[in-house]
């Protein structure tokens, strides 16, 4: 079958995936290389013959290894399931000696070889491994300023001391997962447009603080520093997950397990929209201690314009502290999921607290979502008397279920971003 489908390709661009091919495939893929566009391949290393690959003068000759090479390259995968690394001199045969067209790059086990630090054409980037030597890796990635995707997994990334920072104007997207993400944060610099993923793999001593996750300086972050959109919580999962935007397109999340009170450390300048948001599966995130953080923060919000809360009981102590401290004074939005009842009264005492000429409050919307078996008569009068003062107020009642979840609730809600 493979013979008849490579006569029928005639002269295609071939698109192969061999899993440590056998010697009756790789001969008959062999006549092929030079039309290859995209391979994906598994290889094995290890000490001596029988594992994989000998000894050349100079380079390592890998299985599946072809005698020749491919022009029209754009996309390799390499992933090693053996135990050991493969040397630095690896060559692999596939690859031209100037490979142009290559444009995705994806490495599993797989260090940066002499071959691979000759690419500098690449518009996608790949790399997950136990150990990556950050020198190289900026040197890589100085000379790809192409890139627009990038991806690095690497559990601990060792910091050896200062380096320059590497521009990388066309990247749209990066994640970066490790123990240790900020010795790589600090030395790049990514367009405020680019939406970055952080993810703090588990496995550290300590659970850190946000502030010694991302870098000292958020100069090479402009994504991040220019936020204005804001969400914090904690997911079902039990890792903490501050995520958010800015106005010129770009968004940022890190998800990990670190300290849990809310981050004062970091704050966006011009926080225009702040979310604080936890599963209903998980304890309570906000206790005492962290509403004395909460009120640092909020006093450093003049700007906050809409405030959303996700997780019942932190609804009433929030609303009233921002009522009794007279916090974020250009609040005029106040999204609720779900209200409890006894946060009914502290949300309309914060209303008129905003409430101006004697007739309406400058909150101009309240969203709410309440279930269904707490719309008694009482609680429908109190917000009747929301709507009295609030020009704007939004009710929607939820019937109640032992297995509703208040992810599904929070989508219905509000702006998508958190639980996606």
């Amino acid at each position: 079958m493979l013979s008849v489908a490579l006569s029928r390709s005639k002269i295609a661009a071939l698109d192969v995936y061999c899993l440590r091919g056998s010697p009756a495939f790789m001969e008959a893929i062999q006549p092929h290389i030079p039309r290859i566009r995209s391979l994906e391949c598994t290889v094995r290393f290890g000490s001596g013959r029988q594992k994989g690959y000998t000894n050349g003068a100079g380079s390592v000759r890998v299985s599946p290894s072809f005698p020749c090479t491919s022009p029209i390259l754009e996309i390799l995968s390499l992933e090693n399931d053996g135990k050991s690394d493969p040397p630095l001199d690896v060559e692999f045969d596939v690859l031209p000696e100037n490979p142009t067209t290559l444009r995705t790059l994806r490495l599993e086990c797989i260090p940066l070889t002499n071959q691979l630090l000759r690419l500098a054409t690449l518009t996608s980037f790949d790399i997950s491994h136990h150990y990556i030597d950050l020198g190289t890796l900026l040197g890589f990635l100085a000379e790809n300023k192409t890139l627009e995707h990038l991806r690095i997994s690497c559990r601990n990334i060792p910091d050896d001391g200062p380096r320059t920072r590497v521009p990388l104007p066309n990247i749209r997207d990066m994640k970066l997962l490790s123990l240790t993400p900020s010795p790589v944060l600090e030395c790049l610099h990514l367009p405020p447009t680019a939406d970055i993923s952080i993810q703090v793999l588990p496995g550290g001593s300590v659970d850190p603080p946000l502030h010694a996750i991302l870098p000292r300086s958020l100069d090479g972050l402009p994504g991040i520093a220019q936020a204005t959109s804001l969400q914090y919580g904690v997911t079902k999962f039990m890792t903490h997950v501050f995520s958010g935007s800015n106005p010129v397109g770009g968004s940022f999340k890190v998800q990990g397990i670190f300290i849990c009170d809310f981050p004062t450390d970091f704050l966006p300048l011009d926080l225009r929209d702040l979310c604080l948001s936890e599963a209903h599966t998980v304890p309570p995130l906000f206790c005492k201690s962290n509403y004395n953080a909460l009120s640092s923060a909020f006093s450093k919000m003049a700007g906050l314009d809409t405030l959303a809360l996700v997780r019942q009981d932190m609804v009433e102590h929030v609303l009233s502290m921002v009522d009794k401290e007279g916090l974020l004074p250009a609040l005029s939005t106040i999204s609720i999921v779900s209200l409890p009842s006894s946060a009914i009264g502290p949300l309309i005492q914060l209303a008129n607290r905003h409430k101006i000429n004697h007739e309406t409050s400058d909150i101009s919307c309240v969203e709410i979502q309440v279930f269904e078996h707490g719309l008694s008569p009482n609680v429908v009068k109190e917000l009747k008397g929301l709507e009295e003062i609030v020009p704007l107020v939004k009710v929607r009642s939820i019937e109640w279920s032992s297995n509703i979840h208040i992810e599904s609730i929070r989508k219905t809600l509000l702006p998508s971003g958190f639980f996606d």
